[in-house]
Order: structure tokens, then sequence, then C-alpha cells
């Protein structure tokens, strides 16, 4: 069993057995080396098999040996399109649904089978019901655990029947075909960016709660430039990361007693939060007793080049 085995969210649901003989009738399957990565594997066609229940109404396993087709959905789909919740599906699962055609109870420990590569991609492990509508079949990724599978069974990570190396040619195409997809997705995140900066229409600050004024890029005290007023209080989220500024070194308050507060720090007086940085929804609160007022502040923010 493998060490990190965990029976309450059946993270690493993998084991090996070990033979008195070696089985030599037929040939043994390949393994998939190299685990997948969350955005990858959608819409490839596996057969899982098994001797379990036919269907969740059934009482005891099957007599013969079952097989079903199902389709693989990458681990950022199964997180967010289905029922599970994201906790659920560990980096070392993957998930495979059918039409009308799942795993059951009984086929835990049973392959999940590449047909178009000769490959075992996935251990039977866990779901809800059998082929329950909203919640895919769960199964250990072995492509991942490989490595421990090879040094449990004492071989070498470079041995390799086919003679194709550490990673055959279906590794290769799907590490390739996983990269041009983060390459696309870094690309549009990108773009997005550079339409976010440009657009005047867009509030980098939104205020949550109080009277203080958020405009474009910037945000400020009730009234600013003329003074604010006493015993005031405000919330405000920042909606991008970036570079804060205060305008014109414009940052007057009482010191002590009327603090503006970025993330922990506060700030007052005349000593704004010039040249500090702020990550996305960082939180920014305004507060003021009932006695002295400045004329305040505004600050902005720069998402960069």
């Amino acid at each position: 069993m493998h060490p990190d085995y965990n029976q309450n969210s059946f993270d690493h649901d993998v084991a090996l057995i070990r033979l008195n003989e070696a089985v030599t009738s037929i040939p043994p399957v390949q393994l998939k080396r190299v685990g997948f990565g969350d955005f990858q594997g959608s819409g490839v066609p596996v057969t899982a098999l098994g001797w379990g229940l036919e269907n969740s109404e059934a009482y005891h396993g099957s007599d013969v040996l079952l097989k079903g087709q199902v389709n693989l959905i990458n681990r950022d789909q199964c997180r967010s399109d289905y029922s599970y919740s994201r906790q659920m599906i560990e980096d070392t699962m993957i998930c495979a649904i059918g039409d009308g055609v799942d795993s059951c109870q009984g086929d835990s420990g049973g392959p999940l089978y590449q047909e178009s590569t000769g490959l075992q991609v996935g251990v039977v492990s866990w779901g809800v019901g059998c082929a329950e509508e909203g919640y895919p079949g769960v199964y250990a990724d072995v492509g991942l655990h490989y490595p421990w599978i090879a040094a449990i069974a004492g071989l070498s990570l470079a041995d390799d029947t086919t003679g194709s190396g550490y990673c055959n040619a279906a590794d290769l195409a799907d590490l390739a075909d996983e990269l041009k997809k983060e390459q696309r997705m870094l690309a549009e995140i990108n773009a997005l960016e550079i339409q976010l900066r440009e657009a005047s229409c867009v509030d980098y600050f939104t205020v949550v709660t109080g009277p203080c004024t958020a405009t474009g890029k910037c945000v400020s005290s009730p009234n600013f430039p003329s003074s604010y007023g006493n015993n005031e209080a405000c919330s405000i989220r920042a909606n991008f990361p970036g570079d804060l500024e205060v305008l014109n070194s414009a940052f007057s308050t009482e010191p002590t007693y009327d603090q503006l507060t970025v993330g922990s720090t506060p700030y007052d007086g005349t000593s704004g939060p010039n040249g500090g940085s702020i990550d996305l929804d960082t939180l920014i609160s305004w507060s003021t007793d009932g006695s002295v007022t400045g004329s305040g502040w505004k600050i902005c923010l720069s998402l960069g080049a």
C-alpha cells in the first residue's frame, strides 16, 4: 500500500501485490509513466474493467469480467463542472464519465485502460453511486504513481520493454498538448490584463462600505481634496494586484487618530502608502475620530507595464 494513502480522502489509492510465481501465459499491460496535468486528458476514451456490481441495485458481483467505455475529464473540470467539491479531487486522481457507464462497488483496484495506446492510465478508486448523474468515477492516476511502483517492483525508471525509453510516444504527445494549452491560457490572460489596463471604465477599487469614493484607478477619502468628516469609516477592496501611488503626495490626516490601513499596515499624518504594493482582494480601511480633520488622501493603483 502506498505510504501516503489516506483512507478518508482516498488520496494515493494504489497498492501492489507480489505473486509467488511469475505469470508468463499473458503479456503484462504497460503502465502510463507520466501523470495527467490539471487541464489534460478531457475527452480521451478509456475502458474500465472489473468484476463488481452491474448496477447500484445488484447484490453481488459479476460472474464474468465486465468492461465499459468512459471518457476522461480533466481534473480542473472534475472539480468545477460536477457535483464534487474542489477539495475532494486530489492531484493524485483522475476522473472519467460515460453515458450510463461507470465503475461500481467491487471494481475497486481494477484497471482504467487506454486501448489506443495500450496503457493502463488509472486504478478504480471511488465515486458516488454507480453512474449517478453529476458524479464521474474517480481513479488513481497511474502515471503520477509510476516512480513509486517502479521502486517497489525493483524496476529502473529507464526500463521499458517497448524500447521507447522513460516516456513513450503517447506520453510525449500528452505533455506537448498540455504545454500548448497552458501557453494559450497564459496568452489569453496577458491579453485580458492589457485590456483591463486600458479600459477607462474599470474601477481598480471597490468601496464595500462607507462614504469613500472609487473612480477608475483611484480611491479617495470622503470630500477629497476638501476636509473629510468626523467619525467616518470605510472598507475598500482592491480589484487587481499592483503598486500604490499617492496622488501628488496628497496625504494629510490627523496623526495617530485618523488612519488609512492597507492590509495590516496603518498610515496617518503625511506618511501615505506611496510605492507600496497590494495583492488581489487586499482590504483597505479608513477610520476617523471625533475631533481634528484634514484634507485626506487619494491613492491610485498602477498595474505595471
